[in-house]
């Protein structure tokens, strides 16, 4: 637990955040992204630490 704490103070380890989307959300924008792009090049990856993709995922439920 000190190194998790060490990291925090030090701020290589930062806050964790939650964001919830909508049912379905992630599906529809990894299917949004694939078919925008070459489908075996996307990789989906949940654990980003840039989070500006959120707001893509939730435009593309209006």
């Amino acid at each position: 637990m000190a190194k998790v704490e060490s990291k925090r103070e030090s701020k290589r380890l930062g806050r964790i955040e939650v964001i919830t989307v909508p049912d379905n959300a992630i599906t529809r924008y990894v299917d949004y992204k694939r078919s925008a792009a070459n489908a075996a090049q996307y990789k989906y990856k949940p654990f980003y630490q840039d989070i500006n993709f959120v707001q893509e995922i939730l435009d593309l439920q209006n």
